[in-house]
């Protein structure tokens, strides 16, 4: 019996180290988005400075560039929270499941 338990309690922390590693990947990948993002932008502003940014056409596109540069960065910031929400939830859940199958356990024989 304390076999069993000792497989769930390695189940659980498995899976909370998987679910864990999943937000971090979630993680590098909106970073290397924005990243791209902000890059491309900079580029397309170094561009656009060169071409002059006396035609309407270019700062009406440099704004509209700055706009979706400032919006992926919001969704990346709220992004980032939620995870980071997700992963102190994803921890105490596991942390409170494994210490109830330890006080589950607590009442069999450690042999």
């Amino acid at each position: 019996m304390r076999a069993e338990f000792d497989r769930r309690i390695r189940t659980l922390e498995s899976r909370v180290d998987d679910d864990l590693q999943t937000l971090h990947l979630l993680d590098e990948q909106w970073e290397t988005f924005r990243r791209a993002i902000r890059e491309n932008v900079a580029r397309f502003e170094e561009a656009g400075h060169t071409v002059g940014t006396d035609d309407p056409r270019v700062h009406h596109d440099l704004a509209a560039l700055r706009e979706v540069d400032a919006y992926i960065r919001k969704l990346a910031e709220e992004q980032n929270e939620l995870r980071a929400e997700a992963s102190r939830t994803i921890r105490a859940d596991g942390e409170d499941a494994i210490a109830r199958l330890r006080n589950e356990q607590g009442g069999l024989p450690w042999d």
